[in-house]
C-alpha cells in the first residue's frame, strides 16, 4: 500500500451562496414591512409639525393680543390635497412686528404630501378672533 500524504487544506471564511440568498431574502422581508411603517410615520410627523406651527401662531396671536389690548383674525383656508393658509391680521392701528403668515405654497413646500381639511358647514375658511380676553371661533 501506498501512503498518500494528504494535503491540508486552509480553512475558508466567508459566505456560501445559500447563505448569502437566504439573508438577502430575510432582509427584502424586512424591508417590505418597515417601509410602510415609515411612510406612516413620515406622515404622522408632518401632520404634527403643521398643527404645532399653527399652535405657535396662534400662541402669538394670543400674546400680541394681550400685549396691545387689540384683537388679532386669524383665519384659516382648506386647501384639500394642495395644503392649508392661515393668515393673522392685528386690529392694530399700526403693528411694528413680522406677523406669522403661512400660504398654501409654503404649506405644500414645508410639508410635502400633507393634505388639508378644515371641516366646515359651507365654507371653507374658519375664522378665531383672538382677544386679550380669550379667543373666539366663528365657523
Amino acid at each position: 500500500m501506498e501512503a498518500r500524504l494528504a494535503i491540508p487544506r486552509p480553512s475558508v471564511a466567508g459566505f456560501t451562496l445559500v447563505e448569502l440568498l437566504i439573508i438577502i431574502a430575510v432582509l427584502g422581508i424586512l424591508a417590505a414591512i418597515a417601509v410602510p411603517q415609515f411612510n406612516i410615520w413620515l406622515v404622522r410627523s408632518r401632520i404634527q409639525a403643521a398643527s404645532g406651527n399653527l399652535q405657535q401662531d396662534l400662541a402669538w396671536a394670543e400674546g400680541y393680543a394681550i400685549r396691545s389690548g387689540y384683537p388679532v383674525l386669524v383665519q384659516i383656508r382648506s386647501g384639500g390635497a394642495t395644503g392649508c393658509s392661515w393668515t393673522l391680521t392685528p386690529a392694530a392701528p399700526n403693528v411694528s412686528q413680522t406677523v406669522p403668515q403661512m400660504t398654501a405654497a409654503s404649506f405644500a413646500s414645508q410639508y410635502p404630501n400633507t393634505s388639508c381639511a378644515v371641516l366646515t358647514g359651507a365654507t371653507l375658511s374658519n375664522v378665531v378672533n383672538v382677544g386679550p380676553t380669550g379667543m373666539v371661533y366663528t365657523p
